[in-house]
């Protein structure tokens, strides 16, 4: 797993909002996920539409 994404995890883990929203978490790793490829994806160098 990402470093990045792990921290991330890690502040929800602590903050009680795992506890509260499983589902959620999955959603925001899933989001961070998507938008860090997209920025060093080919957007990122603008070679893309």
């Amino acid at each position: 797993m990402d470093p990045q994404i792990e921290h991330y995890r890690e502040l929800f883990d602590r903050s009680g909002w795992l506890s509260e929203h499983p589902k959620g978490l999955r959603e925001a790793l899933l989001s961070a996920a998507r938008l860090r490829w997209l920025a060093e994806g080919e957007w990122a160098h603008g070679e893309g539409d």
